[in-house]
């Protein structure tokens, strides 16, 4: 199990859903699993916000692999925030709580999607002045 949080930063929208997916089907809850836009200039921490969070419009695919959007009451503001991302811009995709994954098979799906930027925080801890540790991706 791991019990941090862990933000990931992805050149595209799409390549942060596919890990999503691929949490979500490796039985990480979707309530864990958050997308945000991340505009030009803007840190990961500064994305992972209520106007910036986006999910997908719900589908076969999504009722198939369990992934909800956790009862949010503005779900056309969500569905729009990601038709823009897929669009035009990158994602970050935040993975917090306690999954039955190891922290080791966590790192292993994120990675397979090449993210360009890691950065890992204690529980359910937001503050600018939490430590950050970029991976390296080389």
């Amino acid at each position: 199990m791991f019990t941090e949080t862990i933000m990931i930063t992805f050149d595209t929208a799409r390549h942060a859903q596919a890990a999503a997916d691929d949490l979500i089907v490796n039985d990480v809850p979707s309530t864990d699993v958050r997308l945000f836009a991340q505009k030009d200039g803007q840190s990961a921490e500064e994305a992972c916000t209520a106007a910036n969070e986006m999910h997908r419009p719900p589908s076969l695919w999504t009722w198939l692999i369990l992934d909800r959007e956790g009862g949010c009451a503005d779900r056309d503001r969500l569905h729009m925030v990601y038709a823009d991302t897929i669009r035009n811009g990158r994602a970050v995709l935040r993975v917090t709580g306690e999954g039955p994954l190891s922290h080791e098979q966590v790192m292993r799906i994120l990675q397979a999607h090449k993210p360009t930027d890691i950065i890992f925080r204690a529980p359910f801890i937001y503050s600018e002045n939490a430590a950050s540790y970029m991976s390296d991706m080389a």
